[in-house]
């Protein structure tokens, strides 16, 4: 399952997380297109790889202290260790190559 983050959360439990596992992070907005794709293909990464990765969800449109910081196109999948940001992936991805993306740093 997905979480919904808001720019309060995301301090803590993105930049300052206390656990080692990968964090990703969707920048999305409720009316685009590939967003809700690629939200929806995340659902299903999230059950599969909820012991080692945390994931979350931020609406652009209403959390924009993040979404300004990390000025990226939407859909965009950050990926966080140690509360760096240690890739960015833009745009509608398969399942494979978010996996794929999951494997490598995990």
């Amino acid at each position: 399952m997905i979480s919904e983050i808001s720019d309060f959360d995301f301090q803590s439990k993105v930049l300052h997380a206390k656990s080692d596992k990968l964090t990703i992070v969707i920048f999305w907005l409720e009316y685009c297109g590939p967003c809700k794709s690629l939200k929806n293909i995340m659902e299903y990464v999230a059950d599969d790889y909820a012991e080692k990765v945390d994931i979350y969800k931020l609406n652009v449109d209403t959390e924009i202290l993040a979404a300004a910081r990390y000025k990226k196109y939407y859909p965009s999948l950050l990926y966080f260790k140690a509360g760096k940001n240690i890739h960015t992936d833009v745009g509608l991805l398969s399942r494979a190559e978010v996996e794929k993306k999951i494997k490598e740093f995990i």
